[in-house]
């Protein structure tokens, strides 16, 4: 619920999230108040898209990612909580209506591990650190490193219901996590657990996308013509006057949160990126899946690499 609160705030100033909901305790764990079991961590879903739904933003509603682990328990039940949501939450008692999850964007989080026992069709262990209740599980056992197997499923069989789901209903989403945090440049530092709202930036706890992006046909010098060419100089200018406004965003920005501000200053996170590669390529009369065409858009995603570092460092 600090997190509901915190997500609302963000949502007030016209910013997204991205919520994972791994630490949540699955479904029919023992809790100590009067419920005995708790409901799962998928059963905070609705509550978290309401709040989605219900902070507006000039004319559009908050905008929500939300991800679990696919070693969590519960993850069979976030892969339909869209697709079925009476079956997975049934209706409320005093309304009679299905609580649905419309307000966000939901992927799975998956690691290499679990790709790997795709592959080799072996069994794949559901865990938690709580304890399941006894008299909901049978067979469970705790780990060396402390956790708690509430199962094992194939794993084949939960990635076909990742793929069926999406095939239907067009999610889950699938976050290679594995992948993410090998390639983040800055992992000696931070775990990335989540992403913001379209999945399109993996994201530290209460990092922001300062993003911003250049229009590659800007820079192509007789387009068309009988010799057109990249003006590379101008590319690398442009560029490094593009970061060091992103970077001044960081500094003009009204944060929601204290943490926000912390972490942007702490680390200075910006993104820049090109679009308009393709027409780019048609303008400098380059085929989009020739070996010419790619070893020009690996020219240009170099060349504004290095610009930017280069600004970056200044």
């Amino acid at each position: 619920f600090e997190t509901l609160k915190k997500t609302a705030r963000t949502f007030s100033y016209r910013g997204g999230t991205g919520i994972d909901i791994t630490i949540l305790r699955p479904r029919n764990t023992k809790v100590r108040n009067a419920a005995k079991r708790s409901s799962g961590a998928v059963s905070f879903l609705p509550l978290i898209s309401e709040v989605t739904n219900s902070i507006g933003q000039e004319g559009r509603r908050g905008a929500l990612l939300a991800s679990i682990d696919i070693r969590h328990p519960d993850a069979m039940r976030f892969i339909w909580c869209k697709s079925k949501p009476e079956e997975i939450f049934g209706k409320d008692f005093l309304t009679g209506k299905v609580p649905d999850v419309y307000g966000a964007n939901i992927s799975l989080k998956v690691t290499d591990a679990f790709m790997q026992a795709v592959a080799d069709d072996a069994e794949w262990e559901l865990v938690h650190e709580k304890i399941p209740d006894a008299a909901a599980f049978q067979g469970f056992y705790q780990r060396t490193d402390g956790k708690w197997v509430y199962r094992k499923v194939r794993a084949k069989d939960l990635w076909n219901q990742i793929m069926a789901s999406t095939y239907d209903h067009a999610e889950p989403g699938v976050l290679f996590m594995s992948k993410i945090n090998r390639d983040n440049n800055l992992s000696y530092v931070e775990n990335i657990e989540s992403t913001n709202p379209c999945g399109e930036q993996p994201l530290p706890d209460y990092g922001c996308c300062d993003l911003g992006s250049i229009n590659l046909c800007k820079f192509v010098r007789d387009p068309f013509g009988l010799a057109p060419w990249f003006d590379f100089d101008a590319f690398a200018a442009n560029t490094a006057l593009s970061i060091r406004m992103l970077d001044n965003v960081l500094d003009l920005t009204v944060w929601p949160l204290a943490e926000q501000h912390r972490e942007a200053q702490n680390k200075r996170r910006v993104g820049l990126g090109f679009t308009g590669l393709g027409d780019a390529l048609i303008m400098m009369k380059l085929k989009y899946n020739s070996q010419e065409g790619r070893d020009m858009a690996a020219r240009i995603s170099e060349v504004m690499r290095n610009a930017a570092y280069d600004a970056s460092v200044d």
